[in-house]
């Protein structure tokens, strides 16, 4: 018996000692859950604390205090990074990482900054990255909210019967098929879905030889991104009559000329180019040159500008009414042999725009009129940028948009036949048409508009715009 009991005694005891030693194991790793988790929530405390430093810093041209001075922004394609940096206080580091994107902040135009902060807390790290527009001391505050990550970005489902796009594409989307292809259809480029979707199903591609129609990586977004529309500009109000109110053809006149003057906008009731008629508006002055028309109607001409030397070398037309370009059994064209920054063309009429084959236009329109809807034909050129802000967008076979941005976050837009576009498309739905071979091969080097943004919006902190924080 007494045998029994010392192994009895024995195995009590040992049982007692592991169950001891278990729960102090227990009662370590909990300690050690509290302090990792404390730690991390340190790190990420840190990295938003210096960014919402930086932003500040950057925002009112000053810098970070001690750590980075707004000279040293680092030109188009650069980065500038601090190196961690000891934080006593909180007995951790952080580092800045500022990328410029696109622009120059050491001149006057705006400029796409990527500030990415990281917090580190002995072994643990937390880092976010916010995407902003700086507006360098002294240059007028202007919106550049515009696409210039992916080739195509859907705020809904990307849809492809057919067709190629070349370069990254993103959408807000998260069900399954957020991103839809049918045989014939092909990605050439990384693939971002909404947030929470899951990655094996958001991109649905056919079952025969799925592999060969996307190449790159899937991925989920962190947030949701959102592009928005530029302000829409007040139309000028102080304007004086043009010498001539309704420059037209007439016999023996095929090439009209009218002068803009800086800071003296015209109003002219009606352009009528047809028969081949050329008008050439020539910008005299340091600028602005604007004019306002009633109603531009082209079926059959061109409008032309010449620069004349000025040092402000852009047109501002706002049209009231009707815009009407091409289908008069000719060729017709806007600024075709200008730089697509030489126009600007507000459109805030009613009726829907079309450019009609034949149609070459060069430059940048906004049209207003969310219930307006484009249509762009095969046979028709575009370059620059467009900007809609509703309604749909039918690109059809033919076109050639080179380079071209598209920018119609709230519009649906269907691309069918050999569309051609070259630069990137913004939209609410973005659809390829079964049987087609149109085309979107990224490129960012697409024309910035520079709408200036309204004056009593010009805050000081405008001077860096946040458009998206992850």
């Amino acid at each position: 018996m007494g045998k029994y009991a010392v192994v009895l005694v024995s195995t009590l005891f040992v049982f007692i000692f592991t169950y001891t030693m278990g729960l102090r194991n227990v009662y370590l790793e909990s300690e050690n859950r509290v302090t990792r988790a404390q730690e991390t929530n340190q790190a990420n405390n840190m990295a938003q604390s210096v960014l919402m430093a930086a932003v500040r810093g950057i925002g009112s041209h000053e810098g970070l205090t001690g750590h980075l001075d707004i000279n040293q922004l680092p030109s188009e394609g650069d980065t500038f990074e601090t190196g961690p940096v000891n934080w006593p206080g909180m007995d951790g580091q952080f580092n800045l990482v500022i990328s410029t994107i696109h622009g120059d902040p050491a001149g006057t135009d705006p400029v796409i900054l990527e500030l990415t902060a990281t917090g580190l807390m002995h072994d643990y790290s937390y880092t976010s990255t916010v995407r902003g527009q700086y507006t360098p001391e002294g240059a007028p505050h202007t919106f550049d909210g515009f696409n210039r990550e992916y080739a195509v970005y859907s705020r809904n489902q990307i849809i492809m019967g057919g067709g190629s796009i070349n370069g990254p594409i993103a959408t807000n989307a998260a069900m399954n098929g957020a991103v839809t292809m049918d045989w014939g259809a092909s990605i050439n480029g990384d693939v971002s879905v909404g947030p929470g979707a899951d990655v094996n199903e958001a991109l649905q591609t056919p079952e025969w030889g799925g592999h060969l129609h996307q190449s790159g990586s899937v991925s989920v977004l962190p947030d949701e991104i959102e592009y928005e529309l530029p302000p829409f500009p007040e139309f000028p109000t102080n304007t004086t009559p043009a010498s001539s109110q309704h420059p037209s053809h007439s016999a023996g006149t095929p090439y009209v000329h009218l002068d803009v003057y800086s800071g003296s906008p015209l109003h002219i009731s009606e352009i009528h180019l047809a028969q081949n008629t050329q008008l050439t508006l020539r910008l005299q002055g340091n600028g602005p040159h604007q004019v306002v028309v009633d109603d531009l109607n082209i079926p059959q001409g061109h409008l032309n500008i010449n620069t004349m030397g000025s040092d402000d070398k852009t047109l501002q037309m706002y049209v009231n009414n009707s815009f009407v370009y091409g289908g008069g059994g000719g060729d017709s064209s806007i600024n075709k042999n200008g730089e697509p920054d030489n126009m600007e063309l507000y459109y805030s009429g009613s009726d829907d725009v079309w450019f009609n084959q034949g149609t070459d236009f060069r430059g940048m329109m906004h049209i207003n009129n969310p219930d307006v809807n484009v249509e762009m034909s095969g046979g028709a050129t575009f370059g620059g940028m467009l900007v809609v802000s509703g309604g749909s967008v039918n690109i059809a076979g033919g076109l050639d948009a080179s380079p071209t941005a598209l920018h119609a976050p709230n519009s649906h837009i269907t691309l069918s036949g050999g569309a051609q576009v070259v630069g990137s498309i913004t939209g609410d739905t973005v659809v390829f048409q079964d049987g087609g071979n149109a085309s979107v091969t990224f490129d960012d080097d697409f024309m910035n508009p520079g709408t200036e943004v309204p004056e009593e919006e010009t805050q000081h902190e405008l001077a860096f715009r946040i458009l998206r924080w992850h």
